[in-house]
This record gives C-alpha cells, sequence and structure tokens, in this order.
C-alpha cells in the first residue's frame, strides 16, 4: 500500500509541492524509529519503538479493512515545517498527522474499531 501524505502548514490550509530535497527529509522522518516512553516513566510497561510509515501503513491497512473511505493523510506542525524550511538548526519535537475520512462513522464501527488493537 503506497502512502502519500500531504502537507499542510498551520494556518495556510492549501497542498506545498515538494522538491526532491523535501522528500528527503519527509522519507527520513517516516523511516526514523521514534521510542514511546511509558508514562509514567517508573511503569512497568516496556518504551515502545516505532517507524511512522509502518504505523501508518498498518493503521491504513485496518481502515480499509473495515471500508472506511480516506480522503488524505495530512503533515502538519513542526515536522511538516521540518521538512518545508531549509534552516539545518530548525528541530521538531512531534509528529501530527491528521487523516480525514470520507464519510462519518457509525457508533457499532467505532466500538468495533476502538476496542481491538491494530
Amino acid at each position: 500500500m503506497k502512502i502519500l501524505l500531504t502537507l499542510y502548514i498551520a494556518m495556510h490550509d492549501s497542498p506545498v509541492y515538494l522538491t526532491a530535497q523535501h522528500l528527503h527529509k519527509l522519507q527520513r522522518i517516516l523511516i526514523s524509529t521514534i521510542p514511546i516512553y511509558p508514562s509514567p516513566s517508573t511503569s512497568t510497561f516496556p518504551t515502545l519503538h516505532i517507524t511512522p510509515k509502518d504505523f501508518l501503513r498498518r493503521l491504513l491497512f485496518k481502515l480499509k479493512e473495515h471500508s472506511i473511505d480516506i480522503s488524505t493523510v495530512r503533515l502538519y506542525g513542526g515536522a511538516a515545517s521540518y521538512v518545508l524550511i531549509s534552516d539545518s538548526d530548525f528541530a521538531y519535537r512531534d509528529i501530527d498527522i491528521v487523516i480525514q475520512i470520507k464519510t462519518a462513522l457509525s457508533s457499532e464501527l467505532k466500538t468495533t474499531l476502538f476496542s481491538k488493537s491494530i
């Protein structure tokens, strides 16, 4: 399954066309491993290590499996700014991804989707 992300900048809701340099930076974000630490840190839960690309691929597959049509997948915030600006000192702190679906979900489907692990 191919993942296509549209970058949207905060306060500017139009798509941005990416150069080869932008695509390279976006790819680095999507394939980097991100640790997710338990909260509180004294918890017995393990630290998870995920890659955004794998997470998105699995999430989008599950949505499709439940016949949920996806309208867009958008990258917002600091990570989107990081991709678009050329300042090498700029760092992002999180990855904000918004998945828009075409139709509203029934309460039964919401219960089914969010009660199982993906």
